[in-house]
């Protein structure tokens, strides 16, 4: 078997990465938006339109992009970053920097 891939083969990864770059900047750094009011819904479908499944749901496993799309959307973070690039309280309620390599 040859370790040549095809031209349709390389068209389809290129449109996935292109695809998937596009997203990527219409999603943008992590910024954090407002969270919808009420209480929360138990059951529904979420769709998450992605490059590929998921590999698992746990976020410390997390290294393909595609688990991390669904992570976004399922999980929340610690803290995020705002649009002039601060951390922005998420989980975390408050921080400080005991010295330049420390968070806590």
């Amino acid at each position: 078997m040859s370790d040549r891939i095809t031209r349709r083969q390389w068209l389809n990864r290129a449109g996935g990465f292109a695809a998937g770059a596009g997203l990527g900047a219409l999603v943008g750094p992590g910024v954090r938006t407002a969270a919808a009011q009420g209480q929360p819904k138990r059951g529904g479908v979420m769709r998450v339109a992605t490059v590929d499944k998921p590999v698992n749901m746990d976020p410390g496993y997390a290294q393909l992009y595609s688990s991390l799309q669904v992570y976004q959307n399922v999980y929340n973070k610690m803290v995020y970053v705002d649009e002039s690039g601060q951390f922005a309280p998420g989980l975390a309620k408050s921080w400080k920097q005991e010295s330049d390599k420390t968070w806590l």
